[in-house]
């Protein structure tokens, strides 16, 4: 079985939109309903897991109905910081028979822009590898401050620009954040909590127009590039 469990339960401060952010309308329609759409139409997803702030709930749930989405299996409550949304998501999971071998793929639902081949991609490496994530290189030079000068420039050929979704076994997972919660660690990601284990996460190239939106020329490309795509 192939899951996917997107977070929703950001309050979207830098956005400074008086809402959580994935309900903003994009295209004439709420974010989340572009980022639902995607693994809805993906053939290779069996199941969607959908988590938000507890205040948000019953709006999400509405959503879900009012556009008929048929994977969804539940819209449950998050938590504090995001991992323990997506920790609260494999308990979710593991309620309803989640196996140790079953993939599990996490994805922000800011991140309207992912397509097909970017999930695919990720579900490819995740079955291979154990656990997998997407991204871009570094584009522009980047440089490691200290006391606001420039300590080094890094190599950017080495660097990448993780985004979502973020894949691995359910099992892995559940280890991994297990883990995170006895070591009282916050992970900036996913990802970093199964490298944690030691194990390897093997990264696969996506477009540079996969972005989380975060601040509000965000949104405006991402509008500009759903109108761009659905004129297409």
């Amino acid at each position: 079985m192939i899951f996917v469990i997107i977070v929703a339960a950001g309050k979207g401060k830098r956005m400074k939109a008086g809402k959580n952010k994935v309900f903003l309308e994009v295209v004439g329609k709420p974010m989340i309903y572009w980022t639902i759409l995607n693994f809805e139409q993906n053939s290779e997803i069996d199941g969607i897991l959908l988590v938000t702030a507890k205040n948000d709930i019953s709006k999400l749930r509405k959503i879900v109905d009012k556009y008929r989405f048929k994977k969804i299996l539940n819209v449950i409550v998050g938590g504090k910081e995001r991992q323990d949304s997506s920790f609260a998501a494999l308990k979710g999971l593991k309620k309803i028979g989640a196996k140790n071998n079953d993939l599990v793929l996490i994805h922000n639902g800011a991140n309207p822009l992912v397509d097909k081949k970017t999930i695919s991609d990720v579900i490819f490496a995740t079955k291979k590898r154990g656990a997998a994530v997407c991204g871009f290189q570094a584009q522009d030079t980047i440089k490691e401050s200290r006391s606001g000068s420039v300590k080094k420039t890094l190599d950017r050929e080495k660097l990448w620009q993780i985004q979502t979704p973020q894949g691995a076994r359910f099992g892995i997972f559940w280890k991994a954040f297990l883990k995170a919660k006895a070591d009282k660690f916050l992970g900036t990601d996913d990802a970093v909590l199964v490298e944690r284990l030691g194990r390897q996460v093997k990264i696969v190239k996506s477009p540079v127009d996969n972005i989380k939106v975060t601040y509000p020329e965000d949104l405006e490309f991402v509008k500009n590039k759903l109108k761009l795509n659905l004129a297409s």
